[in-house]
């Protein structure tokens, strides 16, 4: 299957090259901005990224009644937590976009190596700051209110989770898995640079909504736009550069955990869109009835219930490096149609709601994007068709919703609340695992032993075939 040829187009693959340079330029650029941010931050004086961002959209936005500079004060009582996690976090994303050249890696290890340490140092007291802002604000304090704290939470967590990965997969010399989880860990601190760019063209776009709305509604989806990014770096260069040995149609996600994913999906399809309406409601209690989904949801849970009985087979043609099917194409194109039928109908009447509203319809766009590259890219080098799997992936969002509501219920939130943060959560863990998945990153849970870990040392080719000697995603 890895044979396949690549039926992107020269033009296409010249765009998706344009794109990446210019992301990476415009990552350096904030990296280079958030160092000076936390300088600004400890003299307390207004930074540079600030002054940019009012040029580029308008003093009105940043400094007007529906901006963000309510947050401030906050950020300057806790100016040591957060001048950790902006500046050390932009010194993680300046190293890090050099980790991503193949020919510095090859010509110069010793200085990958010594920067990919700076990388994990300065990513895991980035977190911690993070973490200890987060900890010190009230949740209805922050920066876009409850849904964007709690996101901030699963998203500090999400990359504390892949840097253990990411070194675990170092210390065992398995350096393919260690490229996807770091790509995995980048596309996670870059959602910081790519927030603020979508700050920026959204005040244009939508310019009757201000500075707090705008950023709830694009964080929505900005780990959505990174990941792809990554996952996009990873079949065109990363998967050449560290290729597979052999393919393998082997994942750690047994048979049983597809099927389950599966039946959890459709089961919170049918509640949602049918038995709530019927009546049958698990949250009436706390359910307003502005949150009953829109009459849009029929198209998308009908072709959900589908998509939830071919998951477990498309799943595994996937691994394989088949092409989705054109009724599997379809089914997915009306999910995804029918996701953005929900985003559109949706009542805005308020903060919370303009947001989840944003994210169905990014949601139904992203899986246009990976339903339609799944045809296009050909498998990875382990003989994987990643986007297939991304597709798949983000169709089991439904199996996360009910216990992720419960949890920001219990967390004080409201249902609409609740309902927002478990969208922005299930969603960025799942296209995660679907992109690690496609590249078979080897998940461990301790360190290998040292005598394990010397077994499988020796020549680039050979250390990177050691990724699919075990289980993988």
């Amino acid at each position: 299957m890895s044979a396949q040829p690549n039926r992107m187009t020269a033009p296409a693959r010249r765009a998706v090259s344009v794109i990446a340079i210019a992301f990476g330029v415009f990552a350096l650029l904030y990296a280079v901005l958030a160092v000076e941010h936390a300088f600004a931050l400890a003299s307390g004086r207004l930074d540079l990224a600030t002054h940019l961002t009012a040029r580029l959209t308008s003093d009105g936005f940043i400094f007007g009644s529906g901006s963000l500079r309510y947050i401030v004060p906050w950020y300057e009582k806790a100016a040591g937590r957060m001048g950790t996690h902006i500046g050390l976090g932009g010194i993680a994303l300046g190293l890090g976009i050099l980790q991503f050249v193949p020919s510095l890696r090859r010509r110069h290890p010793r200085l990958h190596r010594f920067a990919g340490l700076a990388v994990w140092i300065a990513v895991l007291a980035s977190m911690i700051g993070a973490i200890g802002f987060l900890i010190f604000i009230p949740m209805r304090q922050g920066a876009s209110g409850v849904v964007f704290h709690m996101g901030l939470w699963a998203l500090d967590l999400l990359t504390l989770g892949l840097l253990y990965q990411a070194i675990l997969a170092a210390l065992a010399r398995d350096f393919r898995s260690h490229m996807v989880w770091m790509s995995m860990v980048f596309a996670a601190i870059a959602t910081a640079p790519m927030l603020r760019l979508d700050w920026v063209v959204f005040a244009h776009l939508w310019p009757q909504q201000g500075h707090e709305i705008i950023n709830l509604a694009t964080s929505t989806f900005v780990l959505l736009q990174t990941v792809t990014i990554m996952t996009l770096w990873l079949g065109w260069v990363g998967d050449r550069d560290l290729p597979a040995r052999s393919s393998s149609a082997i994942s750690a996600w047994p048979q049983w955990v597809i099927v389950a994913l599966s039946a959890l999906s459709a089961l919170a399809a049918i509640q949602e869109s049918w038995l709530v309406r019927a009546g049958f409601d698990l949250f009436h209690s706390v359910r307003d009835a502005r949150d009953v989904f829109p009459p849009g949801a029929i198209l998308w849970s009908l072709t959900m219930l589908v998509g939830m009985a071919l998951a477990p087979r498309a799943w595994r043609n996937a691994l394989t490096g088949a092409r989705p099917s054109i009724f599997t194409t379809v089914v997915i194109m009306g999910v995804a149609l029918g996701s953005m039928a929900i985003g559109l109908e949706y009542d805005r009447a308020s903060l919370v709601r303009v947001g989840i509203s944003t994210f169905w319809t990014a949601y139904g766009l992203l899986l246009v994007t990976a339903i339609v590259l799944a045809h296009v890219i050909r498998p990875t080098s382990l003989g994987r068709n990643a986007w297939t799997l991304i597709a798949i992936a983000l169709m089991w969002l439904p199996s996360q919703l009910l216990g992720l509501i419960v949890l920001g219920l219990s967390f004080g939130a409201t249902f609409t609340e609740a309902m927002g943060a478990a969208l922005v959560i299930g969603v960025g863990g799942l296209v995660v695992a679907g992109a690690a998945t496609g590249f078979g990153a080897k998940l461990r849970w301790a360190p290998v032993r040292r005598a394990n870990a010397r077994k499988v040392t020796g020549t680039l080719p050979e250390t990177a075939a050691s990724g699919i000697l075990g289980t993988h995603y």
